[in-house]
């Protein structure tokens, strides 16, 4: 599951949880339905008082956006997956030493 699938699992959780909140479920009952711990329960009945279900709905992750892509974070994945010795054939196993701006060029991560 990629992170954006997660997320939104994670946001259809949240509104699950709001759904049984407002219709008169216990926040305990909630918890084990959605299975999260009560104290997530707590906070999303809270935020559903003081913003309603929009409190509850995902917003942008804080902080600096990534610099790598997703096609890009897929391909140096492959890449250290297949090891080093995938990008130096016929070197001696165990021998071989990439940095990471040798690995980065190979996957086209940076500019040449």
């Amino acid at each position: 599951m990629d992170t954006e699938q997660r997320l939104k699992e994670l946001e259809r959780r949240r509104l699950r949880g709001a759904r049984l909140l407002n219709s008169g479920t216990h926040p305990a009952e909630v918890a084990r339905q959605v299975r999260v711990s009560r104290q997530s329960v707590m906070r999303w009945e809270r935020a559903l008082k003081e913003s309603g279900v929009q409190g509850l709905e995902r917003v942008e992750a804080p902080g600096r956006p990534r610099r790598l892509s997703e096609e890009q974070l897929k391909e140096l994945a492959k890449i250290l997956k297949a090891g080093a010795a995938a990008l130096c054939p016929g070197s001696e196993p165990g021998r071989v030493h990439l940095g990471l701006s040798q690995v980065s060029r190979h996957a086209k991560l940076l500019r040449p």
